[in-house]
Parts: structure tokens; C-alpha cells; sequence
């Protein structure tokens, strides 16, 4: 048999996904935020869903770098924060409209509840929005709590058994207040042994250990949040 003869291998789910991604879609996201499209926005990603690209692949391999862009030209004085503050608020709706109607199929594999915050004072909270969101898409029981203040975020964890908290931090001006956050969160929380993550842009500008912010984990993007989650409750906690 010639090899022009030979059967094609079926195309994977997982390479079809990455194949649509990969023919433009961060581009075509990135566009639609740039014009402050919401609606447009979340009509792209239920297209993308659609067309069986899995949730979890859409925030990491879509949304996450669309923000990193928008990030990073603010970073670069590109962008003023208000314009900045109006791109990612909008790209925010758009994304918790999405998901609050795609995650409602989906099915929860591990016990670990997880309580996801901006700290207190931040204007940026995409990024607690995404990681709940991802908590979800991976099958873990996750919350998003955007407007708490010290005094709720401990009231919380001292109400309900918590496995993980997760900080975002996105400024110089909230840095100096993690650590203070983090010793008062594990002080009052139900679970003494409860695992505290710490990210967000701010750390990406200032390198702190994870003594510095008396945190369990400190990570500077999705993915690498995700892996370590997957590593320490993948058996539920």
C-alpha cells in the first residue's frame, strides 16, 4: 500500500481544539476587546465552545493571553489604567456571562472547595474570575468573592471549610497588605491547615517569597496555578 493509501488517524478532540485556536482565535479576541465588544466577545467564545473547544482550553489558551496582552501594554504605558479598567471590565462581563451558562453541565471530580479574592482595595479582579472560573472547568468547587473587604474575607473563612484561598494582587499600592491579609486569613479559618496562593500582575513587577507574603504558593499565571492545584488536591483535601 502506497503511503498516500494509508488510512488518516482520526483527528483528536484535543488537536481539533488547539487547531482552532490556533487559526486566530487569541487574534480575533484580542480585536474585540481592543473595541470593547462585549456582547461580541461573549458571542466569540460560545462560538469557539461551539465548536468543541473545551472550557478549560479557552481561558487558558484564549482569554488568559488576550489579558497578558492587555497587561502588558499597560505595563508598557500603552494603555492609560482607565482605558485598561474599561477593556478588562468588559472582558469580564463577557467572560462570567459565558461561563455561568457553559459550567452549569459541568461536573464537579474533587471534594477541594476553593475561595478565590481580589485583595482588598484592588480595581482589578479579572483575574480572580479566570482561576474560578479554570477551578470549575477542572471539575473542583470554586467561588469568586470581588468586592469583600479584610473584615467579610475573614468572616467567611471562619464560616465555611475552606481547602485553598486564592489572593490577586495587581498593584504596588495593595502588595504591602497581603501579608497581614494572609496571617489573619489562616488565623480565623476553619481549616488549619488551609493552602494560601497568592498572584496577580504585582508580583510580576516584585519578585516576593513566599516568606515575604507568608503564602503557600506564589504564582505569576494560570497555568502554572493550575498545575499546582492539580498537584496538591488532585485526591481532594
Amino acid at each position: 500500500m502506497k503511503e498516500k493509501d494509508l488510512p488518516r488517524a482520526p483527528l483528536r478532540l484535543e488537536d481539533s481544539a488547539q487547531a482552532i485556536i490556533a487559526a486566530g482565535a487569541v487574534d480575533r479576541l484580542l480585536r474585540l476587546v481592543q473595541s470593547g465588544q462585549a456582547n461580541q466577545q461573549e458571542a466569540f467564545l460560545q462560538e469557539l465552545y461551539d465548536q468543541a473547544v473545551p472550557i478549560r482550553k479557552l481561558l487558558e489558551d484564549v482569554v488568559v493571553p488576550v489579558a497578558n496582552e492587555i497587561g502588558r501594554a499597560w505595563s508598557e504605558d500603552h494603555m492609560s489604567f482607565a482605558e485598561v479598567t474599561l477593556k478588562i471590565g468588559l472582558m469580564q462581563t463577557a467572560v462570567s456571562n459565558f461561563t455561568s451558562k457553559a459550567l452549569v453541565t459541568q461536573p464537579q471530580r474533587h471534594a477541594s472547595r476553593f475561595l478565590l479574592s481580589p485583595v482588598p482595595g484592588e480595581h482589578h479582579v479579572f483575574g480572580s474570575v479566570v482561576l474560578s472560573s479554570l477551578l470549575n472547568a477542572y471539575g473542583f468547587q470554586a467561588e469568586a468573592i470581588l468586592d469583600a473587604n479584610h473584615r467579610k474575607l475573614c468572616e467567611r473563612v471562619e464560616a465555611h471549610r475552606y481547602a485553598a484561598i486564592g489572593l490577586s494582587c495587581n498593584s504596588d499600592r495593595t502588595l504591602p497588605l497581603v501579608k497581614g491579609l494572609v496571617t489573619d486569613l489562616r488565623g480565623c479559618s476553619r481549616n488549619r491547615s488551609i493552602v494560601v496562593m497568592v498572584g496577580g500582575w504585582a508580583l510580576h513587577r516584585d519578585n516576593k517569597s513566599l516568606h515575604t507574603l507568608g503564602a503557600d504558593l506564589v504564582v505569576t499565571n494560570d497555568r502554572d496555578a493550575m498545575e499546582a492545584i492539580a498537584e496538591r488536591f488532585e485526591h481532594g483535601n
